[in-house]
């Protein structure tokens, strides 16, 4: 004869509330990460223009050399 656990129903609502919960957290977490203060937008625009300037010049002497366009 085989008994039923007094737990059997949490499971079943277990299964089913776990993964909605595991995505409202993640999607939460997503959220909050994505927001940048204004310091951390100019550093990155800073250094989107170095690295810019940076390319740019490593492509002119390149064509200084001779060497042509990569």
């Amino acid at each position: 004869m085989e008994t039923q656990s007094p737990l059997g129903g949490l499971w079943g609502l277990a299964t089913i509330i776990g993964p909605i919960l595991f995505l409202a957290v993640l999607a939460w977490a997503i959220f909050r990460n994505r927001k940048s203060s204004p310091s951390e937008k100019a550093i990155s625009e800073q250094s989107a223009v170095d690295l810019r300037e940076e390319l740019t010049a490593e492509r002119k002497a390149a064509e200084a050399e001779g060497k042509g366009p990569r």
